[in-house]
């Protein structure tokens, strides 16, 4: 009976680790947000975080949190990685990529925002023009207007 115990914890530890294996290494986080790396992460030059926000709100442009996150992930990963130069951020709510960015040593590990999709702000209405749209003339009136000239 000790056996099927063992056992059974030793699949239940397994699934658990399966689960947690599936989303990456969480590097860092903070409430609600975090920083991963891939389960492949191996210490490069370049590598890629994941940045898990619940909304759109953390990937605006200057959002300082944003940049402490970042930061805070870095430091970490430089303790493991001293040869890291770049950074790619890749920025998701749920299952979906909403951000790109990067971050590299040559620019002071500041954030630069590559794309930004954010679903929660409406895209702008083009102003509506206050002339009438010019018709453009087809082939019958230039035929009308032809056979008036005679």
């Amino acid at each position: 009976m000790h056996c099927h115990h063992i056992l059974i914890a030793i699949c239940t530890a397994i699934l658990c680790l399966g689960a947690n294996i599936a989303q990456g290494r969480e590097i860092v986080s903070a409430g609600a947000l975090s920083a991963h790396v891939h389960d492949s992460f191996q210490c490069r030059e370049n590598i890629e975080l994941i940045v898990k926000a619940p909304d759109h709100s953390f990937f605006s442009k200057g959002n300082s949190k944003f940049q402490r996150l970042i930061g805070t992930a870095r430091a970490i990963l430089g303790f493991e990685c001293t040869n890291i130069k770049e950074i790619a951020i890749v920025g998701k709510i749920g299952n979906s990529r909403v951000y790109q960015g990067h971050s590299h040593e040559n620019q002071g590990w500041l954030v630069v925002q590559d794309s930004y999709q954010d679903n929660a702000t409406p895209k702008p209405v083009p102003p509506v023009s206050k002339k009438p749209p010019m018709l453009k003339a087809s082939s019958s009136d230039h035929v009308i207007k032809s056979l008036k000239a005679k």
